[in-house]
């Protein structure tokens, strides 16, 4: 973590609300990237990131360490999004994720869209608690260790979620690029 990092959040903590703000925006595209690949729905997306800034901004001050703004931040956002997806109950229409263009690694020349959509409906058929650990591995990149803390698991059955989701996801996916 950079210096100036380690002062926005400290000043966050502190009431900086200009800090926050500053923090917000460095972190605004992984966190919508990942509610985006959690709700699989862009308005639902949005929300959740909403409600998770508003939750971690009123609750700054109880941030233990500032080393971990970010994985904090992300609990939150995980949290919000997990109770959206209860209290929904229902399944999103592919084509609202099929216009967003920000899901999948757009730096990838391998994938077209339509491998993008493939991959995404492939990581919607988990449950939500498996997409949870594989999101958060994948896409926000954090260790078995980082996420067994965040979701209160073992470390031990995050590598196993993780695995045998990663697993069902080869099996899908080659099915479909290779038979489909």
């Amino acid at each position: 973590m950079e210096q100036s990092e380690k002062k926005l959040i400290s000043a966050a903590v502190k009431g900086d609300t200009a800090a926050f703000a500053s923090l917000y925006a460095e972190y605004a595209p992984q966190l919508y990237r990942f509610a985006v690949w959690y709700m699989k729905n862009p308005a639902d997306a949005e929300d959740c990131v909403q409600d998770a800034v508003i939750k971690a901004y009123r609750n700054m001050s109880s941030l233990r360490k500032e080393d971990s703004f970010r994985s904090w931040l992300f609990k939150i956002l995980a949290n919000v999004c997990k109770r959206k997806l209860i209290a929904n109950k229902n399944e999103y229409a592919d084509d609202a994720v099929q216009d967003n263009p920000d899901l999948c690694n757009q730096e990838s020349p391998a994938f077209d869209e339509a491998d993008r959509l493939t991959v995404r409906e492939a990581v919607a058929t988990l449950p939500p608690e498996d997409r949870q650990v594989v999101l958060l591995s994948v896409v926000a990149g954090y260790k078995s260790d980082e996420i067994a803390k965040m979701l209160g698991m073992n470390s031990a059955t995050v590598r196993s979620v993780k695995s045998r989701s990663l697993a069902k996801l080869r099996t899908i996916l080659s099915e479909e690029f290779y038979h489909g």
